[in-house]
């Protein structure tokens, strides 16, 4: 979160922008995507647990109310193109069984080419996910 007051002081802006040059990749992405969503959908989205069959998990992408749940797949640092396609049906699958949503739904932000390939291949296992791209401000719906 922003310091509201790093405008006004100048040490305090410093900080600030240390911060944001520390923050890991997904966490940037994440908080990103809550601002682009809540002015896309107008819901705010975010970090939650929502309940699995005999268990639960936390999701970064959950409204208040939990009818929608979101996941963000990060493929960084996973090589090889398999092993993302693996990471994507494996998050299907988790997102699948999301019991209490009416809307579910994956964000990824980067190897966009291979995600829609893997989309186009893998359309009939999603089970009602949505998966979603979000480059800059753009939001587009893959599946």
């Amino acid at each position: 979160m922003s310091d509201p007051f790093a405008d006004l002081f100048p040490r305090r802006r410093e900080r600030e922008r240390e911060r944001e040059r520390e923050r890991p990749p997904r966490e940037a992405f994440v908080e990103h995507a809550h601002q682009v969503l809540l002015a896309r959908w107008g819901t705010s989205l975010s970090t939650r647990v929502a309940d699995l069959p005999g268990d639960q998990a936390e999701f970064p992408l959950v409204s208040g109310n939990g009818r929608i749940v979101g996941e963000v797949v990060w493929l960084e640092g996973v090589e090889s193109p398999e092993g993302k396609s693996a990471v994507l049906s494996e998050h299907v699958w988790v997102m699948s069984h999301v019991a209490a949503a009416d809307r579910r739904f994956l964000l990824v932000g980067h190897d966009l080419d291979l995600v829609i390939r893997w989309v186009a291949r893998r359309r009939a296992m999603l089970d009602g996910v949505e998966v979603w791209s979000l480059d800059g401000d753009q939001l587009e719906r893959l599946a």
